[in-house]
């Protein structure tokens, strides 16, 4: 063996050991693994059964319906996911998400943590929205609260929410009682997060989405959107009030936006044209386990506080 080759060897030998002294720093690697291989990590034959079962229950629409045909033919709420609603405030978030959790209890058990509005109150738009009408008889008040109990559970607590108390909630609500939907209105009654907190922020969305993991609940969490120079125009992506992370962590974005130019205007004086327009847009604006993207068009009758696919 020539110099040059005795060379060549040794500064491979020296390459070599720098590798394995880096791969001995690997603590997770070292402290986790048992025997000779690794859990997690699994080759493409392991996943046949479920990849089947994927495709078998509807692909990137396997999932719960909202109860809007034009949504659901193109959207599903799947499970182990977290989504995100915003929208300015006063632009009726709490009552589409309302409406689509009495969807939801047609076949699954939900839970509605809302700080922000007292149980009777937030029954009492319920039962509105489901018999659609202002102002209900005692029996439908009867007939609609029997109906819901043992589909429903409401968290009857009006301050702000520890994050060690609500991710309690959390598994509590899924593991003892079976609920797969849950619904936390809003972020900002969560104690602790303050607006600026992006590091909070970023690491409680991150809570919720491995709570979703594990569990296989649907968590859908609503934040506010950034106060802009009007409400005429929908929020983007980029206007949910907080840190990034938030967006970039769920797997859903849907903006809920009531079309405020054509409230304003006198209904005597309302041309065809205008009435035809749309009075609120439900805009998915991340799907990230779906293949659609889009905005659907509905309708709202104040009295009921209804939303309608059609006038």
């Amino acid at each position: 063996m020539s110099r040059l080759e005795k060379g060549a060897e040794t500064l491979d030998q020296n390459r070599l050991k720098r590798l394995m002294i880096q791969d001995a720093d690997f603590d997770n690697y070292l402290n986790e693994r048992d025997g000779d291989e690794h859990t997690e990590l699994r080759s493409p034959d392991h996943f046949i059964d479920p990849v089947i079962d994927y495709f078998a229950s509807g692909g990137a629409l396997s999932g719960d319906t909202s109860g809007f045909r034009k949504l659901d033919d193109k959207f599903r709420f799947g499970k182990s996911q977290v989504t995100i609603w915003q929208g300015i405030n006063g632009h009726g978030k709490s009552l589409i998400i309302g409406q689509v959790f009495q969807h939801f209890m047609k076949s699954k058990k939900v839970c509605i943590i809302s700080p922000e509005m007292t149980p009777v109150h937030l029954i009492a738009r319920l039962i509105k929205q489901c018999f659609k009408v202002p102002f209900p008889h005692n029996e439908e008040v009867m007939r609609w609260c029997e109906r819901a109990t043992g589909k429903l559970w409401i968290y009857d607590f009006q301050n702000n929410v520890t994050q060690d108390r609500l991710l309690s909630l959390l598994f509590y609500a899924t593991e003892k009682l079976g609920i797969e939907h849950i619904l936390i209105d809003s972020l900002m009654k969560v104690q602790d997060i303050m607006d600026d907190d992006y590091n909070k922020q970023k690491a409680f969305v991150n809570k919720l989405c491995m709570v979703a993991r594990q569990t296989g609940a649907h968590i859908h969490l609503v934040a506010h959107s950034r106060k802009g120079m009007s409400e005429d125009e929908p929020p983007n992506k980029m206007s949910v009030l907080g840190s990034s992370a938030i967006t970039n962590l769920c797997d859903n974005l849907i903006t809920v936006w009531r079309n405020k130019p054509k409230e304003r205007i006198d209904p005597l004086y309302m041309t065809d044209e205008e009435a035809k327009e749309f009075d609120a847009h439900v805009i998915v604006q991340k799907n990230r386990h779906g293949d659609w993207e889009g905005v659907v068009g509905l309708y709202f009758d104040p009295l009921t506080q209804i939303y309608k696919e059609e006038q």
